[in-house]
Formats: C-alpha cells, structure tokens, sequence
C-alpha cells in the first residue's frame, strides 16, 4: 500500500511541476527567436568570413604575380636577363609585357608600382611596374588572367554570389547573377569586406560582396520539436519529483553548494555527510575529486605563470626559481629543489611554507651523478656520504628524493629534486614529469630565440655585433631624453695591407687575423663600449661617456696592442690599422651622419701613412666632396682623351739622351692643368687607373711608331705600371698585343714598377713579369729603397734596372752619410749586374757627384722637365743637330 504524499509534499511538487513548466513553455515561446538571431548572426558572420577570405586569395594572387615581376625586374636591373625573357615568364596567372627600356635622365633609382583596370564592358585587372637604376630601365605591365585573378574555390559558403566592385562602385567581377544562382525570391543575408590597395599598389580600395539564400529548415524544424520537447520535460519533471522530493534535500544541496564551489575554485573544507546510502558514497567520491581539481588546478596556474614567465622574456633562471617556490605546495613535499647548471653549478632549494628560496654554490663536478643514465626521472637516497647535492638534502634532513632531469639537444639543462615521502606515489612523478617537460620546451624555445638573435645581430666570424646591431645599438643608446644627445665617439677602425693577406696566405689565414685582431681590440675596451665588425676588415667601436682626450687614449692603445705579431700557422704577421674618429654630438647627431664623418676620418688617417688616428672636422667632409668631384671630373677626363702622355728625357754620362720615361699629365680644356700628385693616387684608388693606363699605354705606342716612322731615336720609352694593372691576370698578354698592334717590338719598352707591386700575389705577378721579359720588354724598379724586400726582388724577379728614387740624391752633395748610402745602392744595383738610373737631379753638382759614384742613367730638371711630344721632337733635334756640330 503506498504512502500518502503530506501537504508539504504535494505543495513542493505542484511548485516544482509550476516552476519545470514555466521555463519549458518560455524556452518554446521564445527559443525559435532566438535561435533565429542565433542563426542570422552566424550566417552574417560566416557570409562576412567569406568575403574577407575572398578578398585574401584576391590580394594573395596580386601579391604571387607581383614578387615574381619585381624578380624579374632586379633581374633585368642587374643585367641577367633581357626583356624578352621577362616576357617568357608569361603563365595562365599574367601575360607580361615590356612596354620600354629607356631611363628618364632625372627619374630616381627604385621601384614603383600601380595596380590598374580597364575601361571596358568586362574591365580587365593589370598591374604596371616601372623601375630604374643607374644603367637600366623598365616599364612592365602584367594582364591578370580573370580565371585566375577570381577563382573562387577557397570560399566554403555554398550557393553564394560573390562580387567584386571599385572605389566608384563599377563592377570588376560577379561569379554569378542572382538569377543563375537560383537566389530569385529568397531572403537573402549579404556581406561585405573592403580590400585595401593604395598603399603597395596606389590603387582605391575594392569591395567584395557576397550574398547567399538565409537558412529557414532550422528554425521550421525547432518549432514543431518544441511542443513536444515541452510535454516530454512536463512529464519528465513530475516524474522526477515524485520519486526525489521524498528524499531529503539537505545532501543534495550541500552537494550543489560544494560544486558550485569549485566552479568558483574555491573547494575549501570536505563534505560532511554521514549517511551510508548513494548520497554518501556521491559525497565522498566528490571529495576526491574536488582534491584532485585543486591540485590540477594549481598546476595549471603554476604552468600558465611559467608561461607567462617566458613570453615575457624575463629569462628562464627567474621562471626556475618562481616555480621552485610553488613546488612544494603543488607536490605535498617537505622540500622542493633545482641544480642549474650555468657558468657555476647552483643549487636553489625550499621548505614547505617557506617564502624564500635558500641558494647554495656547487662544485663544477655536482651534476656527474644525474648526467648518466637514460632515464631522466630518478629515486636517490640521501645520507651524508652522498654526493653533492644528494648530501646538501640530507643535511636539512631529506632521506629520499626524487629528480627529474630537464634536457635539451641532449644536454641537460636543468635538474628538478623533490623529497620522496611517498616512494610509492606514481601521482607525484606524473606531476613532476609534467613540469619538467613545459620547461623542456621552455629552454628550447629561448635556444632558438638566442640563435635567431646572433643570427640577426651577431658576426659569424668574429663573435662581436654585426653591422644590424651597430645601427640598432647606436639609435637606441646614443639618443637619451628624447632629442638629447650623450657624448662620446664613434671610432673607425681598418686594417692596412689586409688584402695582401688573403691573396697571399689565403681567405682562412685573413679570416684567422681577423678574429685575433677582434680579440685584441675587445681587450682595451672599457665595459660600456660596443665593438661591431662593419665588414670585410672594417670594424667600429662605440665610446659613450667619453671625450676626445679619452677617445684618443683608447684608440691609441687598440692601434698599439696591434703591434704585437699575430700567430697565422708558422707566419708571424704584424697587424697595422688606421683609426677614424667622430665624436658626438660634436660631428653629428643621427646614425649615418655620425659613421659618414668617422670614415671619412678614417680616409685621412690612411691618407697621412697609415697606422695613424685621425679626428673628423668639418674640413675633411669638404675635402670628401671635392675628392669625388675630382673622381667624376677625371672619369669624364678620361673618356673625353684630356689625360696625355708628357716624355722626360733620361740621359748618358755624357748628357746624350739614351731614353725617355712617360709621364701622364691632365690638360683640361679652357682650364690648368691638374699636377700629378692630385689624380694619379686617385686614379689608383678609385681603380680609374686600369683605362687611364690602357690609354697612355696605346698614346706611347702610336707616339714610338711615329718617331720610328721619321728617323727620330728616342730610345726605349718607359712606362709606369699601378699594382691595379698588375692585378689583372691578363695584363701581360694586352701588353704584348698592344706592342703587336703599333708593329713595335717588346725592348721598344720598358715598364717601371714600385716595390709595392710586389706586395700582391708575387706568384701571379712573378708569371706575367717572366713573360714580358720573355718578349724583350725592359723591368725596372722604380723609387728603389723606399719600399720593402728589396733584396727579395732583385734575386727572385726579372728585374733589369733600377731607378733610385730622388728623396737619396737630394742631399747627397751636402751629407757625408746621405753620399754612402746613395753609393750603395749604386754598388747593389751593379754586384746585381742592373742598370741604375738616379731620380730628380737638378744640379750639376749632383750630377758630377752621381758620375763619380758611377750611376749609369740620369733623369731629373736639369736636362729637362716632361716635354709634349712635339717639344721633345724639337728636344732631340736640337741635340742631334748640337753633336753633328761638335763633331
């Protein structure tokens, strides 16, 4: 017989069945409302989607088009291509076509880029690249192929129209009318998205439209569930609340209140209830759960501020040691430890409940016992006897422990310790595991972001700051409280001769100097300066908070500690450089401004000799802009022939001219003429010497065949030869062509050539001398005894003369040791068997004096200066007509 429900029952039930029917019947009335929204809001978002997916593709395949026309074009700028092979890049995504090749003279080098459409019925989509250099131009234009320009099989919405439409509303392209899409009469949902173009192409902004068919079957089909929906949960809730309202409420609701708890996370005490039916069973299995969220909840705080820790970048020792503080705590151990392995080995370890890490230091053979072994999760016992960091933890009374080690590429990293309380506890060593796998991947990622950094900012060679970092380190440091600008100096800094190093003990012995060079350099810095390698053998250094009495001190000591010899296999090698120095913001206030004006400094340091320092002043930039309008001045003298050969006349003995030497002299028209000493060295500099030098070398050769051709004896003309001409490997074979050319022979020559030369690729340079001696051609010395090794190039070269350069004869006649040495010379050159020749002699003194000491040659002003071909013609017949007479 069954009970008879009390009032109070029957009255919760009506109001439970009140209160179940209310929201069922509300949810009916207004659920298709809302699910209606619901679905208009996702189509409008999906429709929105699409179109800005669209207009994505659109861009992406402007963009595809456009990177492979601007390769083409640098392509064509750097001469490895020619328009006709542009054009053969032509696929079905843009025909392509070269509309001109000439430059404007005044349009600027780069390149510009616009994006078009055609006036027409169906506008056609082309995009015009017109770039320039200084010996190229380029006017391209690529027609977009409209199927694939507007393909459409990236957007996912179905029976969709998609358009495309301009700044002014034409219409560029439509996949579909409404009427082709079976759209007429529907309700319709419509999107929009604007593709913006102005700012790489130059062009308005384009509009996509999309428009598609709204879903109704949905909202159709939930309003005929509804009703029944609604009956089934009336029928359901007076089921349930007969059956469950008899029971009592109280454990329910201490359950409900418990959850809601940890929804909040904030579980606090256990459930207290007592009975033994499902309730209590509930009540207790809640229990554990709620136990086990907290502890997965704290993890994941703890793993999310380890997160956070990284991407912050504040390094992975703060991240360790925040974490070591919540271990225990997580892991419901006495104590929590971490080993790191760094520059020292370092031990920080906590207690329970402790706020403070306590940091012990380690010998460098700490890490030995947790580097074997391939498992990384292990079980210590601790004692005294223990090593290292075992006995550390034994002596604040840790008995068993457990460690995780933390690798990385096979190295370890880091090692995590707990107390083992619990040997049997696989919860802990999963927990444990976790961890140590998030910093794992911790440690990699700032691996990787560290090897992206030198990568970007670092010199591969040399380890030191690369140009990037030099610019970016000065911007960031050199400015300070907005516009205000911190002393200090920019130095320069470049090896001397470092060419001759490569060429002559090879690319790995240079690379070698350059980074003991890098070392040594490093050492005479104060630690708030920035040493960058610039390139090649340049580097710079950053002096802030420094003046130009301290500038100077420290330079000078970087260009001393260069004099000690660098070790380079079984060479030892002297390294001398040149400094340049800026200071600002005294010589300039903004990055290029202030590296400009320390090369600059730098120019004239090695102007002035080399191994020299030398400090910018405003004098120097205008002497730098006269340098390179003399250079634009002298490349257009060349071309337009005012660079001439001028003929100094070598003598005899007995005064009888026996040669001459060809000198080259700059005659501009309607203007002076430019000495020597201003264009030659920077004729040779700039590498203007090869084609001045070819020139005069063709000039002396017509002018030897004319005299020949007339019965004038000149002798054997000399000409001087640049250590840039003799680089070439085929110098000696154009020589020799050039004497063939003009029916000359190789002794109608002589090339003179300074020990310099010599400095090169002697190998190299040995072949092509061997091989003009071969042909008869004359080899002299030129201003022998000013340069290096000069014993070294009369035993192993093909040399036939020396000339002695006049800086020995000047006070020869006054100086007793200036005589003895000009008379040694005289004697090397003739143990040698060579014919020597003395420089610059202007007096009879001098003269008698070289006769005496029994020179061969002389040449100098006091027979003549440097005569136009026609003056020397009159020269030699008026000597010729001087001997006739005196005979």
């Amino acid at each position: 017989m069954s009970r008879r429900r009390t009032r109070i029952e029957t009255r919760t039930l009506a109001l439970f069945v009140a209160c179940a029917l209310v929201p069922v019947v509300a949810f009916a009335l207004f659920g298709s409302v809302i699910v209606d929204r619901q679905l208009r809001t996702f189509t409008d978002e999906q429709i929105d989607a699409a179109a800005k997916s669209y207009g994505l593709a659109i861009y992406d395949r402007l963009t595809n088009v456009d990177r492979q026309l601007t390769v083409l074009t640098e392509r064509y700028l750097a001469g490895e291509i020619q328009p006709a092979g542009i054009e053969a890049f032509s696929d079905e995504r843009a025909r392509i076509r070269v509309l001109d090749t000439v430059r404007p003279s005044s349009a600027a080098a780069g390149i510009e880029r616009r994006l078009k459409v055609s006036n027409q019925a169906e506008p056609t989509v082309f995009l015009e690249i017109q770039a320039r250099n200084a010996d190229r131009a380029l006017h391209v234009i690529a027609t977009f192929s409209g199927d694939y320009l507007w393909n459409t099989d990236a957007v996912l919405v179905s029976d969709a129209v998609l358009c495309v439409r301009n700044n002014f509303g034409v219409l560029l392209h439509c996949s579909a009318s409404e009427t082709q899409a079976g759209l007429d009469g529907k309700a319709l949902a419509e999107g929009d998205w604007t593709l913006f173009l102005n700012g790489t192409y130059g062009s308005h902004p384009w509009t996509i439209d999309v428009r598609t068919p709204r879903a109704s079957g949905a909202i159709a089909w939930f309003r005929w569930v509804s009703p029944v929906i609604a009956a089934l949960a009336v029928a359901v809730a007076l089921l349930a609340g007969s059956i469950f309202i008899r029971r009592s409420h109280e454990p329910l609701r201490t359950l409900i209140d418990a959850a809601r708890r940890i929804g909040r996370r904030r579980a606090g005490q256990a459930l207290r209830v007592t009975s033994r039916d499902e309730y209590g069973r509930l009540a207790r299995s809640f229990n554990r759960m709620a136990s086990r969220l907290d502890d997965q909840f704290d993890l994941l705080t703890l793993l999310a501020q380890l997160d956070q820790t990284i991407l912050e970048r504040s390094g992975m020792k703060p991240a360790m040691q925040g974490l070591i503080l919540k271990l225990p705590q997580l892991l419901k151990c006495r104590l929590a430890a971490v080993v790191l392995p760094q520059n020292d080995v370092e031990l920080h370890l906590v207690r329970r409940g402790s706020p403070t890490l306590e940091r012990v230091a380690l010998p460098a053979d700490a890490m030995a016992e947790f580097e074997g072994g391939d498992a990384s999760l292990r079980r210590f016992a601790c004692n005294e006897h223990s090593p290292g960091v075992l006995a550390e933890l034994s002596r604040r009374g840790i008995d068993a422990a457990i460690s995780q080690t933390i690798r990385v590429a096979g190295k370890v990293r880091a090692v995590l310790l707990i107390s083992d309380e619990n040997a049997k506890s696989s919860f802990v060593a999963r927990r444990l595991h976790d961890v140590a796998h998030r910093l794992a991947v911790a440690f990699a990622n700032e691996d990787h972001e560290q090897a992206l950094w030198r990568q970007a900012y670092s010199d591969s060679l040399t380890g030191l700051a690369n140009r990037a970092m030099l610019r970016e380190w000065l911007a960031s440091n050199i400015l300070r409280n907005g516009d205000r600008i911190a002393e200090g100096a920019i130095v320069f800094v470049d090896l001397d001769r470092f060419k001759s190093v490569n060429d002559s003990l090879g690319h790995s012995m240079g690379d070698s100097l350059l980074q003991q060079v890098a070392g040594r350099l490093q050492q005479q810095l104060p630690v708030t300066a920035l040493l960058a390698r610039f390139g090649g053998d340049e580097f710079v250094i950053v002096l802030p908070q420094t003046s130009r009495a301290g500038a100077r001190e420290t330079t000078r000591a970087m260009l001393d500690s260069l004099r000690e010899p660098c070790e380079l296999e079984h060479i030892h090698y002297v390294a001398q450089a040149s400094a340049g120095i800026a200071m600002f913001p005294t010589d300039g206030t903004t990055v290029d401004e202030l590296l400009k004006h320390a090369d600059i400094a730098l120019y004239r340091a090695k102007a002035d000799g080399r191994g020299q320092l030398c400090f910018f002043d405003e004098s120097m930039s205008r002497m730098a802009k006269d340098r390179l309008l003399l250079e634009d001045q002298l490349r257009n003298a060349i071309r337009d022939g005012e660079i001439v050969a001028h003929y100094q006349p070598k003598v005899d003995r007995d005064g009888i001219v026996v040669g001459v030497e060809a000198l080259a002299r700059w005659l501009p028209s309607g203007g002076e003429a430019v000495p020597p000493a201003r264009f030659v060295p920077l004729a040779e500099e700039t590498g203007l010497i090869v084609p001045m030098g070819d020139m005069l070398l063709r000039e002396v050769c017509r002018s030897i065949r004319g005299w020949r051709q007339r019965g004038l004896h000149v002798g054997r003309v000399a000409v001087n030869i640049s250590m840039v001409q003799m680089r070439d490997a085929g110098f000696a074979e154009a020589l020799l062509e050039c004497l063939a050319e003009h029916d000359l022979k190789g002794h109608d020559l002589e090339i003179e050539l300074t020990e310099s030369v010599f400095a090169e690729d002697r190998n190299a340079i040995a072949a092509q001398l061997f091989r003009l001696q071969d042909a008869g051609v004359h080899i002299a010395i030129d201003d022998f005894g000013t340069g290096f090794s000069s014993m070294s190039l009369l035993r192993h070269f093909p040399i036939h003369a020396l000339k002695i350069d006049r800086s020995f004869v000047i006070d020869a006649v006054s100086s007793e040791e200036s005589r003895l040495l000009l008379h040694g010379l005289i004697e090397i050159g003739h143990a040698m068997k060579l014919e020597v020749v003395s420089e610059g002699v202007e007096s009879g003194a001098q003269f008698q004096l070289l006769r005496e000491l029994r020179c061969d040659v002389f040449q100098g002003y006091l027979f003549s200066k440097a005569l136009a071909p026609r003056e020397l013609e009159a020269f030699l017949e008026a000597q010729s007509t001087g001997l006739r007479e005196a005979s």
